[in-house]
């Protein structure tokens, strides 16, 4: 089995990732430990992953993120992977049409065609405390 490792240094909830090849590069004698499990693989590696926090496996063809690794004995690890699932499935994603929909908070800061608001016109009348005299200038204030 080969596994490609990278330093992926984008948040976890990022769906298009740039990712950087570690100094180990590729491991070509990784073997899965107990049940296979495609979305969160156990992997025992012969080497030095200190750097990698990410890594695609071939044989899968998918992208993991490395959760937990567990020294065994020399340079044997064992490797924890978890299903990048935004990344494995970023084409599908970008070419999807998306309804998204507000459940229970209102930002009037963000275009909703979904929540309806009803402009209301709000007008305060001053009496100003003394006449204006000469040249005047006013400064009205909205928010």
């Amino acid at each position: 089995m080969n596994i490609t490792f990278y330093t992926n240094t984008a948040d976890s909830l990022v769906a298009d990732k740039t990712l950087h090849l570690t100094t180990l590069k590729t491991v070509t004698s990784a073997q899965i430990i107990g049940d296979m499990n495609i979305l969160s693989p156990r992997i025992k590696v012969i080497a030095d992953t200190k750097d990698a926090n990410y890594c695609y496996i071939s044989d899968f063809d998918r992208y993991y993120f490395v959760k937990d690794k567990v020294g065994l004995s020399g340079t044997h690890l064992e490797l924890l992977l978890e299903n990048d699932l935004r990344y494995n499935f970023l084409s599908v994603i970008q070419n999807s049409d998306v309804t998204a929909n507000r459940s229970n908070m209102y930002n009037k800061n963000i275009p909703d065609p979904m929540v309806l608001t009803v402009p209301q016109e709000k007008i305060t009348y001053r009496k100003l405390s003394q006449a204006l005299t000469g040249e005047s200038y006013i400064a009205i204030i909205g928010g």
